[in-house]
């Protein structure tokens, strides 16, 4: 019932029992988020082995159990600062790896298909989500990249990424010219920079405290009065669809009234980032032989390549560059020239000078 609180489904058959079980959590005063995370397999279980950079580690000092999108992930180089993190178990900022597989990271996992009480996804194995360090991962907002690892399987993950940057004049032109915002300029609930994906996230948690008076556990700003229970499943059931996608900004001719409530509609638009690093995944896997799987997955997450693309975002042209152009456009058609209007202004006064003079 507890895992109903992952994907938010719900039957009315089964309001006796969970309105049962909601009593039995509040008589003994546990905590949802607790509970869950109690609930959770623990990254000692599910990880074997580690090796970064080429070096064996041990899995427990570099894989952190926190909240993603799916609930309690075990989480490697997550940096972004949240309410239900602890000083110590985070890194202050990302760490990077090198080109090559032999300089990434690592790791086999153990499955316990035997443990699958409840699994929203069809599937055996596990998720591997590649995002952004800083940001929290969020699969609506399209921040991450997500690879299915199945049981008996060796992945390959190759890293590709692209980096953004945006010179400091741009800040200067309209938030609606420009089409960014730059790390400071909007706080969101979250603390650490801006993120589209964090903007998104800012949105859907307006939606769902207004509708159901509630933050779902998986996002780290519940608290215990303000987390979602097994009582609110009703009403996160009825518009849990609704959390997943996005109302079009551009709909000027009022085409899409039904998408309008069915969707999710900000208050404010959520502008991409203006210095950003995207992460495109090239995913290849191959069978690992039966007598040495033993319902084990193997991954290895790697940059491709020493070199990444770089795309610098700039005004298109400067007030010296139109005014170049203006004065080289009017030099080619008339002659004109600064220098010919200068010369223009000393013969008129010159002119006047010698009609004084003879005055």
């Amino acid at each position: 019932m507890l895992g109903k609180l992952y994907d938010f489904s719900y039957n009315k058959e089964d309001k006796p029992t969970i309105s049962m079980l909601q009593n039995i959590v509040e008589k003994l005063q546990l905590n949802i988020i607790t509970v869950m995370k109690m609930l959770t397999l623990q990254c000692e279980d599910l990880l074997l082995n580690c090796r970064w950079k080429g070096v064996d580690v041990n899995c427990s000092n570099i894989f952190k159990l926190r909240l993603t999108y799916d609930g309690y992930c075990c989480t490697f180089n997550y940096a972004k600062k949240t309410l239900h993190f602890h000083e110590g178990e985070m890194e202050d900022f990302p760490i990077t790896g090198e080109a090559g597989i032999d300089k990434g990271l690592s790791v086999t996992i153990n499955n316990e298909i035997e443990d699958y009480m409840y699994a929203p996804l069809y599937s055996q194995g596990v998720t591997i989500q590649i995002f952004i360090p800083t940001d929290y991962p969020d699969k609506p907002s399209g921040s991450l990249t997500e690879i299915v690892g199945e049981v008996g399987t060796e992945n390959f993950l190759k890293i590709k990424p692209t980096t953004v940057k945006t010179v400091g004049e741009v800040i200067k032109y309209p938030l609606n010219k420009r089409q960014c915002l730059f790390d400071e300029e909007r706080p969101t609930k979250f603390n650490g920079v801006y993120s589209q994906s964090d903007c998104n996230v800012d949105c859907r948690i307006a939606s769902t405290l207004a509708l159901c008076q509630c933050i779902p556990f998986m996002i780290p700003l519940s608290t215990t009065d303000s987390v979602c229970t097994l009582n609110n499943l009703a009403c996160l059931h009825q518009y849990r669809n609704k959390w997943n996608f996005l109302y079009p900004e551009q709909d000027d001719l009022g085409l899409l009234q039904r998408e309008q409530h069915d969707s999710l509609r900000c208050s404010q638009t959520c502008y991409p980032s203006c210095d950003a690093t995207l992460y495109d995944v090239v995913s290849e896997r191959a069978i690992i032989h039966k007598h040495k799987s033993r319902n084990h997955t193997v991954v290895h997450i790697y940059y491709y390549n020493r070199f990444s693309n770089l795309y610098k975002h700039d005004v298109v042209y400067y007030w010296f560059e139109i005014l170049s152009n203006f004065g080289g456009t009017f030099g080619l058609i008339i002659g004109l020239s600064l220098i010919s209007i200068v010369e223009c202004l000393l013969f008129m006064l010159q002119y006047l000078l010698n009609l004084k003079i003879l005055s």
